[in-house]
């Protein structure tokens, strides 16, 4: 695959993926998207803490 087209190619595809989702979340009411994002920014800052907490513990880090 020629570099030109493997430099084009995840850029086209992460566009083409984001504007369908823009469109498809338009679409949508707030209130039908409130809870699933409020969930996944839960999740998100959950596993972020735990991942810290446990990469503290194991690797003794002192600084932080």
């Amino acid at each position: 695959m020629p570099e030109a087209i493997s430099e084009f190619l995840p850029i086209y595809l992460l566009a083409a993926i984001g504007l369908h989702g823009g469109i498809e979340m338009r679409k949508t009411g707030f209130e039908e998207m409130l809870i699933p994002m409020l969930v996944a920014i839960g999740l998100s800052l959950l596993f972020t803490l735990n991942h810290f907490s446990d990469s503290k513990k194991t690797r003794k880090i002192q600084h932080l």
